[in-house]
């Protein structure tokens, strides 16, 4: 099963999902979180460490893989009833998308590989959970590599809101309903 869950910066959205995942979870299941960011700078590593003692305040039982690129390889790690908390699709898709300017992937390539890894994922556990940024309100950049990434951004939250049971947009941190129901 899956829900996608996206918002603006700073909107919510990571720690509503976590609390969605964490009364998802059952006894004989574990909470996964797919952390997808690299620690590229002391401000990433400090926000980085920050999640975790979070997590580890919140809920002791979390299991953190640290994963920029290749999510499906993770799959193996996952049995038939852990809920897989994954954050986030932004910026898994930078990784996927700029990890190497000399060999540029076509959008279409980084965007069927996502959609088969998280099906992978989503068949390997009882539930995935995906954050993602809301980034589509701004002025669409110049930049052509940054329009591409925007567009298939775009591209894949219309493909996993279309596919997923449930879907939620954090407004100030206030879950709004998209499709589904919202766990309570």
């Amino acid at each position: 099963m899956l829900t996608f869950v996206c918002g603006g910066v700073r909107s919510g959205k990571s720690s509503w999902g976590e609390k969605a995942a964490e009364k998802l979870r059952r006894a004989d299941g574990k909470l996964i979180y797919l952390a997808t960011a690299r620690q590229s700078d002391a401000e990433m590593k400090n926000r980085i460490l920050l999640h975790q003692r979070e997590r580890q305040a919140k809920c002791a039982e979390w299991t953190t893989i640290e994963q920029s690129i290749k999510l499906e390889t993770c799959a193996d790690f996952l049995r038939n009833h852990d809920i897989l908390f994954l954050d986030c699709l932004t910026t898994w898709l930078s990784n996927e998308m700029f990890k190497d300017f000399n060999q540029p992937v076509q959008p279409k390539d980084i965007k069927r590989r996502i959609i088969a890894a998280v099906a992978a994922l989503e068949g390997a556990c009882n539930h995935v959970i995906i954050i993602s940024n809301d980034l589509f309100h701004e002025p669409i950049p110049r930049d052509k590599h940054v329009y591409r990434y925007i567009r298939v951004l775009g591209e894949l939250h219309q493909y996993f809101v279309h596919h997923a049971k449930t879907a939620v947009k954090m407004e100030a941190g206030r879950p709004v309903v998209m499709k589904g129901e919202v766990l309570r």
